[in-house]
């Protein structure tokens, strides 16, 4: 790693968690908190990219760092949407009852006790309830919030190239190799968007100067 974007990378970190630390003191609403978190799950994600950089383990900080522009697409777009609250809180809630749907049939073929009848009652009843009132999905893909949170070239440019082949167990991701050139353009872009989002954090909280 280049010894001076690694210092920079360093105390983009620090400097970071040390506003992280002063806003989460002042801003208590709603938005302010899953926003905070958003970022606080950015930071940890370049704090592991440092650490799995050094240790040669560049697969997995390639995977991390496209997780991380997923956080910052969600993080910009509530920074220029007032509403994006309840795109974000509908597709978590459009997700689950899928996810319950596909725990209910895992344990189904499921031979041991996992399942006790207090258990299975309580996810029938979960299910029920969605069929019940089911949440409608907004379409609100990842691309789509990339473009409301204008950083559409990231998910263009950075995000593409990640999820070929750091988003999934296929043939491609096997047989990736990973170039000197790769590793040079991951530092240069962790650098830079650890900036670009510390910098954002005072257009959302200017109240707190730098």
């Amino acid at each position: 790693m280049s010894h001076n974007l690694d210092i920079k990378i360093k105390k983009l970190i620090g400097d970071s968690d040390r506003r992280l630390l002063i806003l989460n003191q002042k801003h208590k609403g709603k938005k302010d908190c899953v926003m905070l978190r958003l970022w606080e799950m950015y930071i940890r994600n370049a704090t592991a990219i440092r650490t799995l950089l050094a240790g040669g383990f560049y697969e997995e900080a390639f995977s991390i760092q496209r997780l991380s522009l997923e956080h910052m697409f969600n993080f910009f777009a509530f920074a220029v949407d007032d509403n994006f609250m309840d795109a974000f809180h509908n597709n978590s809630e459009f997700e689950l009852p899928k996810a319950l749907k596909g725990l209910k049939t895992s344990i189904a073929k499921c031979e041991d006790d996992s399942l006790t009848p207090e258990k299975r009652s309580k996810l029938e009843a979960k299910l029920t309830e969605y069929k019940e009132d089911p949440v409608v999905s907004l379409g609100q893909s990842l691309f789509n919030v990339a473009n409301k949170s204008e950083l559409a070239s990231f998910y263009d440019s950075q995000y593409r190239l990640l999820s070929l082949s750091y988003a999934h167990s296929t043939l491609i991701s096997v047989l990736n190799s990973i170039k000197e050139n790769d590793i040079e353009d991951l530092i240069k872009n962790l650098a830079s968007n650890i900036e670009i989002m510390y910098l954002k954090t005072f257009d959302v909280w200017p109240e707190n100067p730098k």
